[in-house]
């Protein structure tokens, strides 16, 4: 029999598992709300799996941004409220009312911002509200 051992440092542990918990709680909960009467579930699909493929880009800019020292917790949660016009452009972007640093605002802007969301045929604008939850090392 071989054993194999390895050495992983515990908070290289922890980032990964904050990584997959936070990709886990995207993909399990189906978070994404769609109003404004598109019912197409293809779409909600497409639009959740984008952002959750970005979850972990979001989470680097938590810990940049130092918002868990922002807000003296050790776990910080967000909702992410997005516009998406017919062309698949993103017409609004807009975080919850907490009092949120520059820095973090602007580096989850800078992701949305390159994201290429699905055309679709509705001449609605799709508003889609997405929370998030990041957890310190």
């Amino acid at each position: 029999m071989i054993i194999l051992k390895f050495r992983i440092k515990k908070d290289t542990i922890q980032s990964m598992l904050n990584i997959l918990f936070i990709s886990l709680l995207l993909m399990l909960n189906s978070c994404a709300f769609i109003y404004s009467g598109s019912k197409d579930r293809e779409i909600q699909t497409q639009l959740h799996q984008i952002l959750a493929e970005k979850s972990s880009d979001f989470a680097k800019c938590a810990k940049s941004s130092e918002i868990f020292e922002h807000f003296k917790s050790q776990r910080v949660t967000t909702t992410l409220f997005l516009d998406i016009n017919p062309q698949g452009q993103l017409d609004k972007f807009k975080l919850d009312d907490k009092e949120y640093p520059d820095s973090f605002v602007n580096c989850v802007f800078d992701i949305v911002e390159l994201l290429e969301f699905p055309r679709f045929d509705e001449q609605e604008v799709i508003e889609l509200e997405q929370p998030f939850a990041f957890t310190e090392n």
